[in-house]
């Protein structure tokens, strides 16, 4: 969806979908894009000349690798990209995925929980690295990471977002409230 959404706003721009696995792919052409592609290859092989690529952003990929082939993935961006390109890699948080998920899973009964999807057990999650981690691991790969933004629970409606802000202590929220966040980097 973010990628239809992007691709919809850039007609200009190539917008490819890489993904390993060719029925995750057969839902590119159903959305009617032109400029959306499918591409049916691995992360740590893509078929883009050196420094070709204005953009790399991975959505729930890398906490399904393990460490060296998260490593090949980022020396894979890091050729591709252009010397002013973007890497943006949104991911779940490690915390909220091993502790809080499964909370919610045994409390979804709950009417306060039904909006929160806790039917699908994240099995294969085995690279979760909390913001701090997966800053310091990108960083090692030559990039230089510009934010890391946390996403927490309920986080875009305004009394969430002052809760936050204003009564519980910003250490706390970052280890125990973020669901996801997202790392922007940039080349070095």
């Amino acid at each position: 969806m973010a990628l239809a959404n992007f691709a919809k706003g850039n007609c200009s721009a190539n917008v490819y979908v890489v993904d390993a696995d060719i029925k995750n792919l057969s839902k590119v052409s159903k959305r009617n894009i032109d400029n959306l592609k499918p591409l049916n290859c691995s992360a740590t092989s893509l078929p883009f000349k050196d420094k070709s690529v204005d953009v790399v952003f991975t959505l729930f990929m890398v906490e399904h690798m393990y460490d060296y082939q998260y490593s090949d993935f980022l020396f894979e961006a890091k050729r591709v990209l252009k010397d002013d390109g973007k890497l943006i890699i949104a991911t779940d948080s490690d915390f909220y995925d091993k502790w809080v998920h499964p909370l919610f899973n045994r409390l979804r009964t709950s009417k306060f929980l039904e909006k929160y999807n806790c039917e699908k057990v994240a099995i294969d999650h085995h690279n979760l690295k909390s913001p701090f981690q997966t800053k310091k691991f990108v960083e090692r790969h030559g990039f230089f990471v510009q934010d890391v933004r946390l996403h927490l629970i309920s986080g875009k409606r305004l009394f969430a977002a002052l809760l936050y802000e204003i009564f519980i202590p910003k250490i706390f929220y970052q280890k125990f409230l973020s669901t996801m966040f997202v790392v922007i980097a940039r080349k070095i």
